[in-house]
């Protein structure tokens, strides 16, 4: 009997230390499933936001918030086609970009961005986002190493402008793989139904 209760206490001891323990995301972000211009991020940008995009008036106080055209309006996107999907866009020939209308689902009205230092000197990034309706969408952000291409560069300006509308323009043409501190990457968020989990 008392063999038996060492082995159960043995495994219950290594069941529990191999347990994972929780992620602790929210360092140095508070991330509780709220957004508005008033509470976002949980961290007072410092200094203020007090360039656009970053709405000023009205704005928020924490992570930088920035609007978007939503509803009817349209925006400036990827043109709908087999070359502009997510594995080989940034192969896509120019022109690639034009003013489309976003499904309601992943159509953004507002998003709120912010980078923050943490205790242990890691770099955290926060982007959170309020859309025009809740149901299944994906939406991704992309971060590149390289500069944005000189096709959408606005010729002749000082300093250089990015130029979103250029015919020449493809943002994702910098893109590159690879491993380790060299590789781009790339955050998926592909919603199912209105659920926030």
């Amino acid at each position: 009997m008392l063999e038996r209760a060492l082995h159960v206490a043995v495994i219950g001891l290594a069941a529990v230390s191999l347990t994972p323990r929780p992620a602790f995301a929210q360092n140095p972000f508070s991330i509780e499933g709220t957004i508005t211009a008033a509470s976002n991020s949980g961290v007072t940008a410092v200094p203020a936001n007090a360039n656009p995009p970053c709405v000023i008036t009205g704005g928020s106080t924490q992570a930088c918030m920035i609007t978007d055209p939503d509803g009817s309006l349209k925006e400036r996107g990827p043109i709908n086609s087999n070359t502009t999907k997510m594995g080989g866009i940034n192969t896509a020939p120019t022109p690639m970009l034009g003013d489309t209308n976003p499904n309601s689902n992943t159509d953004l009205n507002t998003v709120f961005s912010q980078v923050k230092k943490a205790s242990d000197l890691d770099l955290w990034y926060y982007f959170a986002w309020i859309r025009d309706a809740t149901g299944t969408g994906f939406i991704s952000v992309e971060f590149q190493h390289n500069p944005v291409d000189a096709g959408c560069i606005k010729p002749n300006s000082t300093p250089v402008v990015v130029d979103y509308s250029l015919d020449t323009c493809n943002p994702w043409k910098g893109r590159q793989g690879g491993t380790g501190g060299n590789a781009d990457f790339l955050i998926l968020w592909d919603q199912s139904g209105s659920s926030t989990d």
